[in-house]
């Protein structure tokens, strides 16, 4: 899902929206709460572009902060499922906590 966002193409503006969600389920792996984690990433599957009402030419790929954010998720994630590495998930700490926030429709 999240290499997905990657290849998303929406309103630059609606990218904020993305890193907030994107934040959430940091958050949420941090916690080692499955259920907590699959919530935010259903969280973060509302704002993709088939659920996004675009014009022709509104179209922006995924800002630099969203591919770093996700960048250093997925390296983390990566790291945690490693043999022998057991459920260790990175700090919250190291990710901004986002307030939960519903898809502007």
């Amino acid at each position: 899902m999240l290499n997905d966002v990657l290849l998303w193409s929406m309103p630059a503006a609606r990218w904020e929206q993305v890193r907030e969600a994107v934040a959430n389920v940091a958050v949420a792996a941090a916690t080692s709460n499955p259920d907590a984690l699959s919530q935010a990433i259903d969280r973060l599957d509302l704002y993709s572009p088939m659920r996004v009402d675009v014009r022709l030419g509104d179209l922006a790929s995924a800002t630099r902060p969203v591919r770093e954010q996700i960048a250093e998720l997925v390296d983390i994630l990566r790291l945690d499922s490693a043999p022998g590495r057991g459920s260790q998930a990175a700090p919250p700490e190291r990710f901004e906590e986002a307030p939960a926030r519903a898809p502007a429709d």
